[in-house]
Formats: structure tokens, C-alpha cells, sequence
């Protein structure tokens, strides 16, 4: 499961993704809809920002220039159990059927990694395109994220430590000798 520094468990209804001299971002859980309230250490600095979480967010973290928040691994549109291509008709192991739809999966081009989502605080020229989001390779889990100013990261189970600027241009890739600790 991700952890991050100041962050609660995932299995409250209200919880904290990040706490830090920035000020707080909380998620609260409702039965229709999940809610994202940013909330500022300085109240003269920004008024407090509230949005819905479409995509079940699970980390984030706060910066000078905006906001970064992650999702678990994106679950793939199509139905696992689905029948393809006469699979079922054949003689194999459900292992075996598994993987044999995995790999056809991983042939189709749909994205199934974590979801990385940026909310920038302040923007130049069209407000539509002032925040990001993309979703990383299949299988490609983020641990853990971090933002500060200009700038925006995500480690993730690849080992992998993506950095990002502010608009969303990804930037140096660095791969980690260990597991990333936050």
C-alpha cells in the first residue's frame, strides 16, 4: 500500500494525504462522490480549494506550485473472466487462460498503471489546461510523490523516480538502486 510522510490510513472516511508548511490536503470518502479540500498554513497566501476525486486518489502531496496526487493501479475496462477468441473451449489451466488474456491485454495499448493527477494553483493562458494527468505503463505502481517549486515527482514499484515540471513536461527518469524509503 502507498505511505506518505503526514498521510492517514486509507481506510478512514476522512483523511489527511498530506500535512506539511504548505498547508493540508484532506480526502473525504462520501457514498456518491470523494471530495479533495486543500486548505493553506497562510490564509493570505491562497484561499482554501475544493474539488471532486474522480479517479480514488490514495497519495499526495502539497507545493508551492500546485498539488500531485496518485491513484492505486487503474483497473482495465474489459471483463477478466470474459470469453476471447473461443478461450474457454480450450483444454488449459486457469492460470494458464490468465495469462494468455493478460498478454493480450498488454497488446492492446490500454494504460493500466497508477493515474498521476497535478492541480496547479496558478495558471498562464487557458485555465482548461492549467492541470495534468497521465497514467504510467502497465503495472507501474506509484509509492510515493513530492512536489515543490517548479517541479514534481513520483517513485514508483519500477523503481523508477519521474520527475515532471510544473506543466506536465516529463522530465529525467532516474532508476533506483533500492526501494524508495519517504
Amino acid at each position: 500500500a502507498a505511505f506518505s510522510p503526514s498521510s492517514t490510513p486509507l481506510d478512514l472516511a476522512r483523511r489527511f494525504l498530506c500535512w506539511n508548511h504548505i498547508g493540508a490536503i484532506t480526502l473525504l470518502h462520501g457514498d456518491d462522490r470523494n471530495t479533495v479540500d486543500i486548505s493553506f498554513t497562510d490564509s493570505a497566501y491562497k484561499r482554501p480549494i475544493s474539488f471532486t476525486d474522480n479517479m480514488n486518489f490514495i497519495l499526495g502531496s502539497l507545493g508551492e506550485d500546485g498539488g500531485i496526487f496518485a491513484t492505486d493501479l487503474q483497473l482495465d475496462d474489459d471483463d477478466e473472466n470474459a470469453s476471447m477468441d473461443g478461450l474457454d473451449d480450450l483444454n488449459m489451466s486457469e492460470s494458464t487462460k490468465r495469462a494468455v488474456r493478460q498478454s493480450q491485454k498488454k497488446g492492446s495499448g490500454k494504460a493500466t498503471g497508477s493515474a498521476i493527477f497535478f492541480y496547479r494553483f496558478e495558471s498562464i493562458g487557458n485555465l482548461r489546461e492549467k492541470d495534468w494527468y497521465l497514467t504510467l505503463p502497465v503495472g507501474e505502481r506509484v509509492w510515493g510523490a513530492a512536489t515543490g517549486a517548479g517541479w514534481a515527482a513520483v517513485a514508483t514499484s519500477r523503481k523508477f523516480l519521474r520527475f515532471f515540471s510544473a506543466g506536465g513536461n516529463q522530465g529525467q527518469i532516474v532508476w533506483l538502486k533500492g526501494d524508495p524509503v519517504t
